[in-house]
């Protein structure tokens, strides 16, 4: 007879009856003063995705990139979210000491989270030590969605 057992490995003990660990993210939404999506490529002024770049910085200024995709604009059963967003995994942020990354668009802007390490989430998010806009939709179930409005 063989005996097989299936767990998922938490953090500090193995556990099958609670939720595997989280990868904490976040999805911006890049738009501008009229709510024009600014990533969708069949806008004016659009940008397309090799002209986005997510990075971190060492302390001697040299820039490491972050992986990121774009996403298609949503439907969550009868909810749907209108815009394309840049979908980026953020769990280097957890061990990070300033919690900052740069996000390269028409320039470079500074983004600053503030960390809820507990549940990996994020509980604010500074772009150019301004909060941005999170969406507190339906959409917040299924996605931390933050608005950037150039």
């Amino acid at each position: 007879m063989f005996v097989v057992t299936i767990a998922c490995k938490k953090i500090n003990k193995l556990c099958g009856c609670e939720p595997p660990i989280r990868v904490p993210d976040v999805n911006f939404a890049v738009i501008n003063a009229n709510g024009t999506d600014l990533l969708d490529d069949k806008k004016d002024g659009a940008f397309t995705a090799s002209q986005i770049q997510f990075y971190i910085k060492d302390a001697s200024g040299q820039a490491t990139p972050l992986q990121f995709s774009l996403k298609l604009p949503m439907i969550y059963g009868e909810k749907a979210f209108q815009y394309y967003s840049l979908y980026l995994p953020v769990n280097f942020l957890v061990n990070s000491v300033d919690k900052v990354f740069y996000l390269k668009l028409d320039k470079e802007y500074k983004l600053k989270a503030v960390m809820n390490t507990s549940k990996y989430n994020i509980d604010e998010l500074l772009i150019d030590d301004k909060p941005l806009t999170k969406d507190n939709s339906e959409l917040k179930r299924y996605a931390n969605m933050y608005y950037i409005s150039l």
